[in-house]
């Protein structure tokens, strides 16, 4: 299994294609030969990514699997404390399983968004784009100043398309709360310190 991690520039300013080989739990960096143009690179980039992506991919099926069990934890979870309440206490069972189905639809709609999302290739030159812009800000403090304001920039950018994707989720599947909902629910994190 080979995962192309980037390009790099050594003292030579040469160009080399860098994958990770995963052998028996451990991963080495192999770096390959040197390649004739960024057009190379970014081919051989969407390539591998599309590889880690396919819908018959282990890693989403894992997922995908851990989802299906955590619902049901969700649910009993649910059923066993909704069963305490007046009125509806009756009716927990299906409370909870409804209430655990709708968020675990909007869950497995972000998780298709965001695979989708990870395989456009446009993602990863915007995200790049947009964390260059961090690294070169700092070209003055050095390297490590430069690789940590880039890798902010871009858990950043990653963390908006996901919150962006999670918001487009609850409203397709119409979740929404009223703005005095929001302002209790606010008030009570302040209060828990969240």
């Amino acid at each position: 299994m080979c995962f192309l991690i980037g390009e790099h520039t050594l003292s030579g300013a040469k160009t080399k294609r860098a994958r990770m080989e995963k052998h028996e739990g451990s991963a080495t960096l192999v770096v390959e030969e040197q390649l004739g143009s960024k057009k190379e690179l970014e081919d051989c980039a969407l390539r591998s990514l599309a590889e880690h992506v396919k819908d018959e991919s282990t890693f989403y099926d894992g997922v995908l699997n851990f989802l299906d069990w955590l619902q049901g934890k969700v649910a009993s979870y649910l059923i066993e404390h909704l069963r305490d309440l007046p009125v509806v206490g009756t009716w927990a069972t299906r409370i909870g399983t409804t209430v655990s189905g709708l968020v675990f639809a909007v869950l497995r709609a972000v998780f298709a968004a965001v695979k989708l999302t990870l395989a456009a290739p446009e993602f990863w030159t915007k995200a790049h784009a947009s964390a260059l812009k961090a690294w070169q800000e700092n070209e003055a403090q050095g390297l490590l100043a430069q690789t940590f304001a880039y890798s902010k920039k871009m858990a950043a950018y990653f963390l908006e398309v996901l919150k962006q994707i999670f918001e487009r989720a609850v409203a397709a599947k119409g979740l929404t709360l009223g703005q005095e909902d929001k302002q209790e629910i606010s008030a009570l994190l302040d209060n828990l310190a969240l």
